[in-house]
Parts: structure tokens; C-alpha cells; sequence
């Protein structure tokens, strides 16, 4: 097992707060926070998928 990482421990937990914080609304805010994610924790967040998911279960045309 691969032992983690306190920084991005700590990165995450300073992310999430501040997401808690951040109104549903504030979409600057938001891709703010998405980009730190990005930058401090070596993720990508593909929202295609998601998008694409909720295009297929609420499509008028099913």
C-alpha cells in the first residue's frame, strides 16, 4: 500500500473547506477552486461525462 501524502492531505482539506464556504452561485469562486484542485492535487476533473450522464437521464426524447 502506497503511503499518502501530507501535503495533499493537507491541500484537500483546505480545498474542502473553503468549498463549503463557496456559494452554489459564485462559479468564479468555483473554477477557482477547481483550477487550485488541479494544480495542488494532480487531478482533472472531466465534467463531459457528468454532463453527458445527465443529458441521457433527463432527455425529453427517452
Amino acid at each position: 500500500m502506497k503511503p499518502y501524502d501530507p501535503e495533499k492531505v493537507t491541500a484537500a482539506i483546505e480545498l474542502y473547506n473553503r468549498l463549503k464556504t463557496t456559494d452554489a452561485d459564485d462559479l468564479l469562486g468555483l473554477k477557482e477552486i477547481r483550477l487550485a484542485s488541479e494544480k495542488s492535487l494532480d487531478i482533472r476533473l472531466d465534467t463531459d461525462a457528468f454532463y453527458n450522464y445527465l443529458m441521457e437521464i433527463f432527455s425529453p426524447e427517452r
